[in-house]
């Protein structure tokens, strides 16, 4: 097991952050929580998403919080249900990290 974990370490090491990556398929959208629209709160969350070489989220958390506890876990859900393209270079995918940003706006 610490062996294992070690190993998943210098994976999670090797991680580019990249400023901009590619979503496969439609971009999830958080839910805007009902009790948070009667309270009127709005924000943007930043939430850092962890993407292993097949494209799908490994760890999700949160960047730059709203303020706001039920937003951030609103586009937490929504950003471990986010596919991307892999990062690649030269052809080999990898590990790769980016900050994907949710407005949470009223719209009335």
């Amino acid at each position: 097991d610490v062996e294992r974990s070690r190993g998943l370490g210098d994976v999670y090491k090797r991680q580019i952050l990249v400023s901009s990556i590619e979503f496969q398929g439609a971009r999830p959208m958080p839910v805007y929580p009902q009790t948070s629209r009667r309270m009127r709160e709005e924000g943007r969350v930043l939430v850092l998403v962890e993407i292993n070489t097949q494209g799908l989220v490994d760890r999700a958390s949160i960047d730059t919080s709203s303020g706001f506890p039920r937003l951030d876990e609103s586009a937490l859900t929504a950003a471990r249900k986010a596919k991307f393209k892999p990062y690649t270079r030269n052809g080999v995918a990898y590990p790769a990290k980016a900050k994907i940003p949710f407005d949470f706006v009223m719209r009335n």
